[in-house]
Formats: structure tokens, C-alpha cells, sequence
């Protein structure tokens, strides 16, 4: 039977099915809940969508969700008043705090642009851009490349010259050369006009990412989006998720569990590239019950 649907539309329902099940993973969702799946179900799903994805969307993941009960043999036991009525609910269920457009990731074009609004005289502007584009290629974060206070820097806590090779680095070894720091200090130190040495600080990476995207009117990013910037470019690219999993750093089931927990944000870049959404899907996804 799946066969005559066309492959776009698999795809397209592959993204919704893979939702809708981190959506019942996350919330406990029995699995004799899960399929054949309840009205009220259903309603609870698409109410923490809504505040996301646009009606026609909503209407999209119902019809998904049908398609995948048929194509397995189960019920359906939505009848079509509940099958109208369940989208519109779930849209003025959603909480108003939940209608906000999702976080967008990093890229490279974006750092780029960055790169270009920054003084490359200024060293703080140096050593911020040099802690972007580090954490972003080594999908680190922000919190543990950079100091909450600078008063706070503590070389043993800290990373600093000592843990990091800057052969090769074009912009750390600018940072070397330009602030002529030992080795104990920190790997984004940058040299103020008046008090010296300072450890580069969380708020000051923070302050020059909001003064520039709200001057080109940019989506409203955070340090963490970095990260997710990070992990969608080395999958686009081809990576392999356990490749990218060792270079983020996660042990265990923890990368499966930030996939799941950003599947909103990664599945809109994902649906174009339908292997790269397949193996997405298998990694990620509970089997059919």
C-alpha cells in the first residue's frame, strides 16, 4: 500500500510521524495509547505543536498519522466531526507562551556575516568571533568556551592555551600574537585599553550576538544555537551521526535524547534530504507498536 504514495509525501510524513513520537516519549505516553491513537491523544499532540506550526500543518499530522494507521493495518477511530474539530482546538489550547517562531540555527553564511560587521582591529571582537566559530564547529557550547564573570576565571575549571593546540587556527593564533598571554590564560583572553587582560565572558558573546542580529533583523539567536547550528552542518554535510555525536562530545544515549529534544527545529532543515531523514528517523524514532 505505500507504494502508491509518492515518495515526497513519505517524506513529508516520515518528519510528522518522527514528532509524534518523540511528542509521546517525552510525555509518557503508553504504548496501547500510541496506535490506535485516541481523540484526546491526538488533541494533547497537536496543542504542543500549535504554538510552532501553522493550521495547515496541524491538518498535515493528522492526515500523516492516518496514513501511517492505514498503511500498518490499525484503526482509525477518529470519526470526521473530531477530525475537524481536534486541529482548531489544539490551536487555542496552545499556551500563548508556546507561540513563538522557532529558534534558528547557526550557519556559516551567518558566521560569515558576523565576521564582516566586526572591527578586526578590536580584540574583543576577535576573540568573540574566534569563541563563535570554535564552538560552533566543535558543537560545543557557549557556557563552557567562555567565563559567567570575569572575576570568576579559574585556569583549572577554565579552558585556557594549555588544552588546546592553536597550530593551523588562523584565529587563535591571532589571539596569541596579539594579546601575548601565558598559558594559563584564557583561550578567548582578550586585552582591555584600560585594565588589561580579561577572560572573554558569557554576557559579552551574548550582548554582540543580540547588538547584531537586531541590527540586520535577524532571527533572535542564542548561544545554544550554535549547537544546533553545529549538529545540522555536519549532518547536511554527510557526517555520520556517530561521527558527529563523538565530536559533540555526547556519551550514552544522549545524543539520541538532543536530537529528540530539537526534532522541531532539525526536521524542517532535514525534509529536503530524504535519506539523510531516514536515517534521521532510525536513529531517533521509537519502533511501530
Amino acid at each position: 500500500m505505500g507504494a502508491s504514495w509518492a515518495e515526497k509525501t513519505k517524506e513529508a510524513y516520515s518528519t510528522g510521524l518522527l514528532t509524534y513520537h518523540v511528542f509521546c516519549d517525552s510525555h509518557n505516553v503508553s504504548e496501547h495509547q500510541q496506535a490506535p491513537i485516541r481523540a484526546n491523544t491526538l488533541l494533547a499532540f497537536l496543542s504542543s505543536c500549535a504554538g510552532s506550526y501553522s493550521g495547515s500543518a496541524l491538518a498535515n499530522f493528522t492526515a500523516r498519522l492516518q496514513a501511517w494507521h492505514l498503511l500498518h493495518g490499525l484503526p482509525w477511530q477518529i470519526n470526521s466531526e473530531e477530525l475537524r474539530a481536534i486541529p482548531e482546538g489544539a490551536s487555542c489550547l496552545a499556551p500563548a507562551s508556546s507561540k513563538r517562531p522557532l529558534h534558528k540555527p547557526f550557519w556559516v553564511d551567518m558566521l560569515k556575516l558576523i565576521h564582516s560587521l566586526l572591527d578586526p582591529e578590536s580584540p574583543k571582537d576577535v576573540a568573540i568571533f574566534a569563541c563563535l566559530t570554535i564552538v560552533f564547529y566543535c558543537i560545543g557550547c557557549l557556557g563552557e568556551s567562555t567565563v559567567q564573570s570575569i572575576k570568576q576565571f579559574n585556569p583549572t575549571k577554565h579552558i585556557t592555551h594549555t588544552h588546546v593546540s592553536t597550530d593551523g587556527i588562523a584565529i587563535l593564533e591571532r589571539i596569541v600574537h596579539d594579546v601575548d598571554a601565558s598559558p594559563n590564560a584564557h583561550l578567548f583572553a582578550w586585552r582591555h585599553p584600560t585594565s588589561g587582560l580579561r577572560p572573554l565572558s558569557r554576557s559579552e558573546v551574548i550582548k554582540c550576538i543580540m547588538l547584531l542580529t537586531a541590527m540586520l533583523n535577524l532571527p533572535n539567536l542564542k548561544g545554544h544555537n550554535l549547537r544546533i547550528g553545529g549538529t545540522l552542518h555536519y549532518l547536511l554535510h554527510g557526517t555520520p551521526f556517530d561521527v558527529v555525536k563523538t565530536i559533540g562530545r555526547w556519551v550514552g544515549e544522549s545524543f539520541t535524547i538532543y536530537l529528540q529534544q530539537h526534532v522541531m527545529i532539525l526536521a524542517l532543515y532535514l525534509n529536503d534530504m530524504p535519506v539523510l531523514l531516514e536515517h534521521f528517523t532510525r536513529y531517533t524514532m521509537l519502533p511501530v507498536h
